[in-house]
């Protein structure tokens, strides 16, 4: 069943033919739905053939959970929409064959089965699937319902951790999974987290910005007393803070938005120069993120993005 997309998706071919009939949202929904609990099960059952490998199969089940969530989304798409519902883009099927994305998936199942799948066949077969054209149909669908309600978006940002957690893995986990970060790197994003970088000097600021640019919109400020008026603004899933600055330091930038922001508490990371014993043993007490300067740049990224995906991927919980 070969998907064509007219005026929106530029990679796919166009349906020529005026001879077939578009699909409604509904329709489309019920497509997505079928891929998404298939995928969910696929990278299940891929989860516990992998068990002995922790990393792999947590990185897996994180996956199959996603799926999950997906799943019911569209669910609860397919309640809010009318059945006469059509998007803005023209979607016609050309015949009954299954969607490549099941192919693959059900590759992925056959080599299960049989036991002759190895973990390099596994990853790139899972890249496959993420990069089919049905993953834009459903960020499609997902963002048409965004601007419909805002239940949506608690969800969206979810959705957005899926892509991380991906690059997470590739960057930091997987061994030469450079040429693999940058196949999902190729995923559209459906949402971009806030991040807040607090530090007086202007070169470190910009510095840590550009670091964290492809993680999110960043917002600067040089104190914690101007950091705090952009706290009351937005929400932030990541707080990059120098602890010695003037008018407000750090540490007491920290505990006024713990006590106004409670959810915030996990949120920060300390980046300092200063490495005092006692200063070091404050943040080992409350358990504080903190790296030291000089800095390595990947631990760095790393900190950052394990502190971004710690509330919503399994990965880093498990």
């Amino acid at each position: 069943m070969d998907v064509c997309l007219v005026g929106l998706f530029p990679s796919l071919t166009v349906l020529k033919s005026e001879n077939h009939s578009g699909c409604n949202m509904k329709e489309i929904i019920s497509k997505l739905m079928n891929i998404e609990q298939r995928a969910g099960e696929v990278y299940s059952k891929a989860a516990s053939y992998y068990a002995a490998d922790p990393e792999l199969s947590n990185f897996l089940e994180c996956l199959a959970e996603d799926e999950l969530l997906h799943f019911h989304l569209l669910a609860n798409a397919s309640e809010c929409c009318c059945p006469d519902m059509v998007p803005d883009l023209i979607l016609a099927f050309e015949n009954d064959e299954e969607p490549n994305i099941l192919r693959i998936l059900a590759e992925v199942e056959a080599e299960i089965e049989s036991e002759t799948i190895t973990k390099e066949s596994l990853l790139n077969k899972v890249i496959q699937a993420e990069l089919t054209e049905w993953n834009e149909i459903f960020i499609y669908v997902v963002n048409s319902f965004k601007h419909e309600t805002s239940g949506f978006v608690c969800p969206i940002t979810k959705i957005q951790a899926h892509k991380k957690q991906m690059e997470y893995f590739f960057e930091h986990i997987l061994e030469d999974g450079r040429e693999k970060l940058k196949q999902i790197k190729k995923l559209p994003d459906v949402w971009r987290e806030n991040i807040l970088i607090v530090d007086d000097n202007d070169m470190v600021r910009d510095l840590l910005k550009s670091l964290l640019n492809p993680e999110g919109n960043i917002d600067l400020a040089c104190n914690g007393l101007e950091a705090l008026k952009l706290i009351g603004e937005k929400e932030f899933k990541l707080i990059v803070s120098d602890v010695d600055m003037p008018v407000m330091d750090g540490l007491t930038f920290y505990g006024q938005v713990v006590k106004r922001f409670p959810g915030l508490k996990d949120r920060f990371l300390f980046v300092s120069g200063n490495t005092a014993p006692e200063r070091v043993a404050f943040f080992r007490k409350f358990n504080l993120n903190f790296i030291a300067k000089p800095m390595s740049v990947k631990l760095f990224r790393k900190k950052a993005m394990e502190i971004m995906l710690s509330k919503d991927c399994c990965l880093l919980c498990k």
